[in-house]
């Protein structure tokens, strides 16, 4: 996950994939290079929830990448 503070969006006036989210990161340069694995479609909640998911990881036998 990669934490940070929302700071603007759009997007839910028009129809289709066109919803978005401004963040303010730590370390933008960074962010954009671990993007480049991942792709740019990211879920985003409200609150830290890295051990959660952490956790539901180990149960499911899968990565949880921390950025």
């Amino acid at each position: 996950g990669a934490g940070g503070e929302v700071c603007g969006g759009g997007g839910f006036d028009r129809i289709g994939c066109s919803l978005g989210v401004q963040v303010k990161v730590g370390d933008v340069a960074e962010l954009l290079h671990r993007e480049a694995d991942f792709g740019h479609h990211l879920a985003v909640v409200y609150g830290d929830y890295t051990q959660e998911l952490k956790e539901v990881g180990k149960v499911m036998k899968f990565d949880v990448e921390e950025v």
